[in-house]
């Protein structure tokens, strides 16, 4: 037997989560650059995702041009 799709709630579930999605990423986002040490994350090849503040000072540069360069060009390994 199948069962009908309602899809005005399932259009409303898909809502809601992306607003706690959302409101999810920005507490990450506060929490990330009020860190007092350096957070960095890459991808699984070490390409920078993520700089915090901390580590922009660090490494002197923004996130913008870090973006996708190599940790290893800063930090060998």
């Amino acid at each position: 037997m199948r069962r009908a799709i309602d899809n005005n709630s399932l259009i409303e579930q898909l809502e809601t989560a992306n607003q706690d999605l959302h409101a999810e990423k920005e507490k990450v986002q506060v929490t990330l650059s009020s860190i007092g040490d350096a957070v960095i994350t890459t991808d699984i090849e070490g390409r920078i995702e993520y700089l915090n503040p901390v580590a922009e000072r660090l490494f002197d540069t923004p996130l913008n041009a870090a973006r996708q360069r190599r940790l290893s060009d800063w930090a060998p390994c």
